[in-house]
């Protein structure tokens, strides 16, 4: 079958997005020197916002879109997601130390959180949870090559089969195990465990309220990842929604549940508690106040 999109040269590309859809640019040569550093299905990502109805296909630009109103919500994207990852880094750090701390003194040395009885089901009958986050577990450790894990592995179990692996990696604390699985894995451990009191511990240690303590860590995994991977977040809704404290919601600003603003309030609220630092808190507000149109996008995300 040939493909509905063959490979466009960046002129052909240029001629396109300005003589056919009617972006407005003032500087051709600054859009295909954009288009070159910048892969045209990013840039359309956001682009789609501008444009009549690109959902049926009217690919159009409605009146007044511009190649400089669109780069703008791109660069203010991109400081966005580099002062989320700033925060979310301090909090991955801290989480993953205080998980290990707390499942450290209550369980000990060996390796707990490889036994699939440690983690209760989901409540989707067609999955075996327990046996998915040990599976995965497995496999980052697997993947490590650093001395950090080599010198707890037991080479007797040299086997590839799921009983095997398990031996080959059950001296590993959970200290040292915390340092390298995903963080998406750390978050499963506090969803799934059985035992959530070290759970408990861990967010009364960092001082945030416990009940949404869960569901907040799990969208911040989704939300690094997007960010680690420069992924659009202006008129993103969020596939994983993260609980946000009727304390922390600031008056007088709208906001969807579904925006990746939930995520930004409790980040802060966070790195508020682990070391007091406001100042990137403050950057991130200032982002949002450069421009009504991303800011906009941000909060109330509504995607064509």
């Amino acid at each position: 079958m040939l493909s509905d999109k063959p490979f466009r040269t960046l002129e052909e590309l240029c001629d396109i997005l300005v003589n056919k859809r009617g972006l407005a640019c003032d500087d051709i040569g600054l859009l295909k020197g954009f288009l070159a550093k910048t892969n045209y299905y990013r840039f359309s990502g956001y682009a789609r916002e501008f444009q009549v109805d690109p959902r049926y296909g009217d690919n159009r630009f409605i009146n007044g879109s511009s190649f400089e109103s669109i780069n703008e919500v791109v660069r203010l994207d991109s400081k966005m997601r580099l002062l989320l990852m700033e925060q979310l880094s301090v909090i991955e750090i801290a989480v993953r130390a205080l998980i290990a701390h707390e499942y450290g003194r209550a369980y000990g040395e060996k390796a707990f959180y490889l036994d699939a009885n440690f983690y209760h089901q989901s409540d989707n009958s067609k999955e075996d949870r327990p046996f998915d986050i040990v599976k995965n577990i497995l496999s980052d450790l697997s993947r490590d090559k650093g001395n950090m894990v080599s010198r707890y592995v037991d080479e007797s179990g040299a086997g590839e089969d799921f009983d095997s692996r398990i031996r080959r990696y059950a001296n590993v604390p959970i200290w040292v195990a915390v340092e390298v699985v995903s963080f998406g894995r750390i978050s499963n451990m506090i969803s799934y465990a059985k035992d959530l009191e070290p759970a408990k511990a861990a967010a009364g240690t960092l001082g945030v309220q416990w009940a949404p303590f869960a569901d907040v860590i799990h969208s911040f995994s989704v939300l690094r990842n997007l960010c680690a991977h420069h992924r659009q977040l202006w008129n993103r809704r969020m596939g994983i929604l993260c609980p946000v404290q009727k304390k922390l919601k600031p008056r007088n600003i709208k906001f969807d549940s579904t925006s990746a603003y939930c995520q930004l309030l409790m980040a802060n609220h966070y790195r508020q508690k682990i070391d007091g630092d406001t100042s990137v808190a403050h950057k991130i507000e200032s982002v949002l106040a450069e421009s009504e149109p991303y800011s906009k996008g941000f909060r109330m995300p509504n995607p064509k």
